[in-house]
């Protein structure tokens, strides 16, 4: 299976609202890793967590761009449209998927909160970072900075990348 069939069985399983399908893109032993909030689930785990989340998402999912694929990693960009609102932007995220043959050993997902994005704020402050020190400006600063490392150097692709190293090229400290 290319990385493009991969990618394409995966949203299908999402825009059909396929749990088992979503889930059955990993591992046995695989894990999906909601990254803004810090919760990372088995493969039953999250088929459970998926069901919960479809009960209530409206949303299409659809890839952007190009599928960036390294020696065992898949990435791309994806972008959620509300069903019943085809002018809406939407939100974007990104997923990073580390495979493990033909299945994926870790999901990794970075999204925007939808209703910060509505009010007008990055979204990805949450309760974890509230005392950090960082500031909303220094934030977008650091947000922005890692989403053009993301995009034009794909340094997600050199897993040889330390925090660190990440760190330094943003100008900020590991902490943040």
């Amino acid at each position: 299976m290319t990385s493009e069939d991969f990618v394409s069985s995966y949203f299908d399983a999402w825009n059909q609202r396929d749990a088992s399908g979503v889930a059955g893109h990993l591992a046995q032993d695989g894990s999906y890793f909601d990254v803004p909030i810090q919760q990372q689930l088995t493969r039953d785990d999250f088929i459970a967590h998926l069901k919960e989340f479809f009960a209530r998402d409206r949303n299409r999912y659809q890839l952007v761009g190009d599928i960036c694929t390294g020696e065992n990693s898949i990435a791309f960009q994806y972008r959620a449209v509300p069903l019943d609102d085809d002018n809406s932007p939407g939100w974007l995220g990104a997923e990073f998927i580390t495979m493990q043959g033909e299945a994926a050993e870790k999901i990794e997902d970075y999204y925007q909160d939808a209703k910060a994005v509505r009010a007008g704020n990055s979204g990805i402050v949450t309760q974890r970072y509230a005392k950090s020190g960082l500031d909303e400006a220094g934030l977008k600063r650091v947000m922005d900075g890692l989403s053009q490392l993301m995009l034009r150097e794909k340094v997600f692709l050199d897993s040889g990348l330390s925090l660190p190293q990440l760190a330094a090229r943003l100008d900020c400290s590991v902490n943040h």
